[in-house]
């Protein structure tokens, strides 16, 4: 993340981030993204959502949510085209992926900027949203790439982008105004001070925290009401708060935040005890359990009123 020096800098005005970038800020309102995408739709492939590669638990628990309200907003990932049908076809309402660069998907789970478009208007012909991961924190000699990379994205029809950086938050207010932010689950958004900041950032939705319990979903949802939330209900664990985790990069020079963990936690170790070297255990000592909400989807629907969401 960005220290306050950086924060400052990515403030300035419009002529310096106009000259820096290469592109002037965005005009378009939302009116305007709206009839863009319906002019879209238009063209949209009219291919049926087929059956996708997805594991029969996630069909599963797709059918399972909307049982129990077929009204609520539910998010998938996706990793291929394939998949965005899958999703799509067992009634997914929004959909994140990752294009290319400048996301915490690994290489595997990349779309080409066409395949974006693809995925855009397959979803858009469905009523579905398609959000994209751009939750890395940024270096500074990025910023401008990835910038243009965001309105690329932004060209081929992405409804919201999911940001860990508060720096880079900024500086797609300033850029991209019409452009809906979401405030990623790396960004740790644990209890009712955190979301609030995020609310006064100007943030729209917040991915909270994987580690948070039900009853701190209803006081972030009593404590900021306006804050659109939503909470992951199935999928991985990382052995770190929110997926920050340095062990991969320490091990491997692979940095986790940045999409390339090498997975280093589900491996098995040795405990030993450094005075005695006596042998305390082994095995997968730090390879946290998946999470498995499916028996609990009513109350966490009900904390957190807004989007249940699925990883993998």
């Amino acid at each position: 993340m960005l220290g306050g020096g950086w924060v400052d800098l990515l403030l300035l005005g419009r002529s310096f981030v106009e000259a820096w970038t290469g592109r002037a800020p965005s005009e378009k309102t939302k009116d305007e993204h709206a009839r863009r995408n319906g002019r879209r739709l238009e063209t949209a492939e009219t291919r049926k959502p087929g059956e996708g590669n997805a594991p029969r638990s996630v069909y599963q628990l797709c059918e399972t949510m909307m049982s129990i309200d077929p009204r609520r907003r539910y998010q998938t990932p996706s990793q291929v085209l394939d998949a965005v049908r899958a999703a799509i076809a067992n009634g997914a309402n929004s959909i994140y992926l990752g294009a290319e660069r400048f996301n915490a998907r690994d290489d595997g789970a990349q779309l080409t900027l066409d395949d974006l478009e693809r995925a855009c208007l397959l979803a858009h012909a469905h009523g579905a949203r398609i959000y994209l991961t751009f939750n890395v924190l940024l270096k500074p000699a990025e910023l401008h790439e990835a910038l243009l990379h965001l309105g690329d994205c932004i060209d081929r029809g992405v409804d919201a982008a999911i940001v860990q950086d508060v720096g880079a938050v900024r500086l797609i207010q300033r850029i991209y105004p019409a452009l809906e932010i979401h405030g990623s689950t790396q960004m740790t958004v644990h209890d009712p001070a955190g979301a609030r900041v995020l609310h006064e950032l100007g943030v729209q939705r917040v991915v909270l925290a994987r580690e948070n319990t039900l009853e701190d979903l209803r006081a972030i949802r009593q404590a900021v009401p306006e804050l659109g939330l939503e909470s992951f209900i199935h999928g991985a664990l990382c052995i770190s708060y929110s997926g920050q985790c340095y062990m991969s990069g320490l091990i491997s020079e692979r940095s986790a935040n940045r999409g390339a963990c090498a997975q280093s936690c589900r491996k098995d170790y040795v405990l030993m005890d450094a005075v005695t070297e006596t042998e305390l255990d082994r095995g997968y000592l730090i390879s946290a359990k998946a999470l498995a909400a499916a028996e609990n989807l009513d109350a966490i629907a009900e904390a957190v009123t807004g989007c249940p969401q699925i990883e993998g």
